[in-house]
């Protein structure tokens, strides 16, 4: 990823910059030359090339502790935070975090926010299941979804009282007998006299759109509404065996976003593993809880608010410039992988250029783009707003984003691109410039020529501009990308982040 800072300009091949083995100042003096003309700094002799020392620079640990305080914001406080007050907050926290940069502020550093709208947004003030046992209560974090990405009617089933753009403090507390749900056949056999006044307690694996099509799952969650729980408690469980349900998609676009049943009835998800505090072990330990408390606080606007931010290091030929992006709509935890990753892998690149001095050949403008999950939407305006950028852009890389495969996979980093094949050029010049300066690192990475949207690099192709996607995924499997790694599910955490370190 910081292979294209170091490249020299391509119409400037008698550029090579160096990086000075020599005290802060004399780089200083290297920077101070390179901004107060435009002819490039020689190389002296005996100095090691820039190619190399930046990326040197780069520690696992820093990038692990910066994942950490990222995903610590708003913690399980719904999914997925497009357009909502945590995506403001984690804007906040990068926008902090360029400020401290001493360096890349004598360049003449500068970033800007930009506010757009979205179909829909939310907030989620509050969303907890308490279960008692034996008279005792125990309380653990649970995450609501936004709902229907394009239906205001089912999306309205997620907001706690049901009414559009009311910013009132409402949750929707509910209280009842659990009813443990395992299976299809439970399911089936329900009667709304069962169901009424009982808070479901649902093995997420029933209703798991990863493992059946969308269409059974959807059927399944549309006849437990029908017989009116008090509740229902989607329950995932950790497992890395292919073939095992592990929460893919429970947060943000499960069975139950695609089915409008009145009167609503709130839907949460908890993760098992949540519970061990109380002392209780899996679904036999669940089946000792005698009451389930469903405390719900959620707010949908139509509509929604989100941003992107753009920054811009000053390179030493201003006439062109290179593009880095990522998507920070998925600040807390769950989101460390996707894309947690990339956006503190950003952040990273500015704090490596400033720690070592380094001038880029070109302009640099790093962007973190809001609301991805929703639809491209930040990347989308982005684009559309910023033409003349994107007239002297010479190429666009996004990073989207680290993952952990399930037992057996093998996972590869990839860059994803959409060739003019259908013009009868296949070449993929910008990822396999990319795959060559990373071989000079030693990273083996893999290209792939994919003619379809797949991250916020795609908003660039319809402006001409190359571009990108950088991917820890293997696509060459038989499972669906998101679910043969955890995306999207409840335990894309930093905790599974330090196990790729």
């Amino acid at each position: 990823m910081l292979a294209c800072l170091a490249a020299p300009a391509p119409a400037r091949p008698q550029d090579d910059l160096e990086l000075a083995a020599s005290p802060p100042a004399t780089w200083e003096t290297v920077a101070a030359s390179a901004i107060a003309d435009s002819s490039p700094p020689r190389r002296p002799a005996g100095r090691r090339s820039l190619v190399d020392d930046p990326y040197r620079l780069l520690s696992s640990a820093r990038l692990l502790g910066l994942l950490e305080e990222l995903t610590a914001i708003r913690p399980h406080r719904g999914w997925r935070h497009s357009t909502t007050p945590g995506e403001a907050e984690a804007l906040d926290w990068i926008e902090a975090g360029l400020g401290a940069l001493p360096f890349l502020a004598s360049l003449g550093l500068d970033s800007e926010r930009h506010g757009f709208r979205t179909f829909t947004g939310v907030e989620f003030r509050e969303t907890i299941v308490t279960v008692r046992r034996d008279g005792v209560d125990f309380t653990a974090p649970a995450d609501s979804c936004p709902g229907h990405r394009d239906i205001i009617e089912n999306a309205l089933r997620f907001d706690s009282d049901g009414v559009l753009n009311d910013r009132q403090s409402d949750p929707q507390v509910v209280q009842g007998p659990p009813l443990i749900v395992r299976s299809a056949s439970q399911i089936d056999a329900m009667t709304p006299a069962q169901a009424s006044g009982r808070v479901v307690l649902l093995d997420y694996a029933v209703v798991d759109r990863s493992l059946m099509s969308t269409s059974q799952a959807v059927a399944r969650a549309r006849t437990l509404l029908e017989n009116r729980p008090a509740a229902i408690v989607m329950v995932t469980s950790f497992s890395n065996v292919p073939g095992e349900s592990h929460g893919t998609f429970a947060g943000d676009v499960n069975a139950f976003t695609s089915v409008a049943v009145h009167p609503d009835v709130p839907v949460l998800g908890l993760r098992l593993e949540d519970l061990e505090g109380f002392g209780i072990q899996g679904w036999n330990g669940l089946a000792a809880v005698d009451r389930v408390t469903v405390t719900c606080d959620v707010d949908l606007f139509a509509p929604g608010e989100s941003s992107y931010l753009l920054a811009r290091i000053p390179g030493r030929d201003a006439s062109r410039t290179v593009i880095l992006g990522a998507h920070i709509d998925s600040p807390n935890t769950p989101g460390a992988f996707d894309d947690g990753s990339g956006a503190t892998a950003l952040l990273e690149v500015a704090r490596l250029i400033d720690e070592s001095r380094v001038v880029p050949p070109v302009d640099l403008h790093l962007v973190w783009f809001g609301s991805h999950e929703r639809g491209l939407y930040g990347s989308f305006n982005f684009t559309a707003r910023h033409g003349e950028l994107l007239d002297r852009t010479m190429a666009m890389l996004q990073m989207d984003c680290l993952g952990h495969p399930l037992d057996g996979i093998d996972n590869d980093i990839w860059l994803e691109t959409w060739s003019s094949q259908v013009f009868g050029n296949d070449r993929l010049l910008w990822p396999g410039y990319l795959a060559g300066l990373a071989a000079d690192h030693g990273i083996t990475t893999r290209l792939a020529d994919f003619h379809e949207l797949v991250s916020d690099n795609s908003s660039f192709a319809g402006y001409g501009v190359p571009n990108a996607n950088m991917v820890f995924i293997n696509p060459n499997q038989p499972y669906e990308v998101h679910y043969a790694n955890h995306f999207h599910d409840p335990y894309d955490s930093i905790e599974l982040a330090r196990l790729e370190d």
